[in-house]
C-alpha cells in the first residue's frame, strides 16, 4: 500500500515546510491483514518504528504529528475521517481499484477535499482530477502534500466536484456492463471464437 513511502515523504514534507508541523497532523490507518506473514510482520515494525521516529523529530508537547491506527474499522468507522480529512493520500505502489479513494470523495458532499493518487493505482485512470505523484517520488509526493495544503479554495471546489461527477456517474451496473461490453469485444476480434 505504500505506507513506508507515504510517511517518508510526509517527512520531507514536514522537513521542507517548517510552518507547518504545528497545524498538520497525518491520520495513517492501517487495517491489519495477513497478519501471520513473516514478511507482513516486518512491514507493521518498520511502519511504527517510522511513526515513532517521526513523532520524536516533529512533535511537539506530547503532540503527535502521525497517528497511527492499527486495527480493523468498518466503514461507519471510517465515515468520520473522511470527512475531516483535508487531504486523502492513496499511494499504493501496485493496486486494484483502490475503493478507498471513490470512499473519500462520495463522503465529501460540502465539495471540498483532495485527493492524492498513485497512478499505480486503479482508481486514478477515472479520477483525473486526484493530484497524481508516483509514491517512489519521495520529494514529488512531498511537494504533493504541500500543494494540497495550498491548492485554492475555488481549486479544491472544482476538483472535487469533477471527482464526484465520476464516483457518482459510476455503480456496479456500469461496471458489469463495460465487463460485458469488453468480453463480447474480444470476441469479435479475428481469429478468436466464443469457448
Amino acid at each position: 500500500k505504500g505506507v513506508p513511502e507515504r510517511l517518508d515523504a510526509f517527512g520531507r514534507f514536514l522537513e521542507l515546510y517548517p510552518d507547518r508541523r504545528e497545524d498538520v497532523v497525518m491520520v495513517q490507518i492501517g487495517v491489519p491483514t495477513r497478519v501471520n506473514l513473516p514478511e507482513y510482520q516486518a512491514l507493521m515494525a518498520d511502519v511504527e518504528q517510522r511513526v515513532e521516529r517521526l513523532n520524536a523529530t516533529y512533535g511537539r508537547d506530547g503532540r503527535n504529528v502521525v497517528h497511527l491506527i492499527t486495527r480493523n474499522l468498518d466503514f461507519r468507522e471510517l465515515i468520520p475521517y473522511y470527512v475531516l480529512a483535508d487531504v486523502m493520500a492513496v499511494t499504493s505502489l501496485h493496486d486494484g481499484m483502490n475503493l478507498v479513494a471513490k470512499e473519500y470523495v462520495a463522503a465529501r458532499p460540502g465539495g471540498d477535499g483532495v485527493l492524492i493518487l498513485s497512478p499505480f493505482t486503479g482508481a486514478s485512470r477515472e479520477l483525473e482530477h486526484a493530484i497524481q505523484v508516483s509514491p517512489y517520488d519521495r520529494e514529488g509526493l512531498a511537494m504533493a502534500f504541500h500543494r494540497a495544503l495550498t491548492l485554492s479554495p475555488t481549486e479544491r471546489a472544482d476538483r472535487m466536484r469533477s471527482l464526484r461527477e465520476v464516483v457518482a456517474a459510476q455503480n456496479v451496473y456500469d461496471w458489469a456492463r463495460k465487463l460485458i461490453r469488453d468480453v463480447r469485444r474480444l470476441h469479435l476480434l479475428p481469429g478468436m471464437r466464443p469457448a
